[in-house]
């Protein structure tokens, strides 16, 4: 949803304040500052402020704005974790866009100052109106919100309740048995053989 601006023929207020709030046509580019694509929008912007003297921009920056990014001590280039030449915008461009963006905060600041002064009334109207429109959003996102809180504290409450009770059921690994003792074998006893004349016998050798 686009917000537009309305006209106000009897506003005092600056009207080229109104140029901040037209909506603008989205485009897809490369690197961007300040959501801003550097080579389709931030060059020519600083290549008309350079033209107007209002900047100096170095002509370097402005003719290479994006540039292969370098490793500061040993100067080699860098890469992405995806194995893509990492780049960066030059350091003259970069801070003229930091620039504008300072201004333009500053400007709007000041254009806040001039309605709250000039239009006093209208604008705590418009603020009662506002804080009014939204309550409803606010006590929704309350109530949801706690609601949300209480069933994630209730659902990690019966995970660990069940994990302790599966803890409990735990069957026991049995032990092992133990090897019993290495009996040492007897050893054959050989019988006697009879003597048939009444010597003594001999013992049989066992085979």
């Amino acid at each position: 949803m686009t917000t537009a601006i309305k006209n106000q023929p009897n506003n005092s207020v600056d009207p080229a304040f109104a140029a901040f709030f037209k909506p603008i046509a989205r485009t897809r580019g490369g690197k961007k500052l300040w959501a801003a694509d550097v080579e389709t929008f931030w060059v020519g912007k600083a290549l008309a402020s350079n033209v107007m003297g209002y900047t100096d921009v170095p002509l370097e920056d402005l003719g290479a704005p994006i540039r292969a990014a370098r490793d500061q001590n040993t100067g080699e280039v860098k890469f992405t974790q995806s194995g893509r030449v990492a780049t960066t915008v030059a350091t003259g461009l970069r801070e003229y866009v930091s620039g504008v963006q300072e201004n333009v905060f500053a400007s709007l600041n000041q254009f806040e100052g001039m309605v709250r002064e000039e239009r006093a009334a209208e604008f705590e109207r418009i603020v009662q109106m506002a804080d009014l429109a939204g309550k409803p959003v606010r006590d929704r996102d309350t109530s949801d919100t706690e609601a949300a809180i209480k069933a994630r504290q209730e659902a990690a409450a019966q995970a660990e309740a069940a994990q302790a009770v599966a803890c409990t059921q735990v069957v026991p690994e049995p032990e092992p048995k133990s090897k019993k003792p290495h009996q040492r074998k007897k050893a054959a006893t050989v019988p006697e053989v009879p003597a048939s004349n009444g010597a003594t016998p001999e013992p049989v050798s066992a085979s």
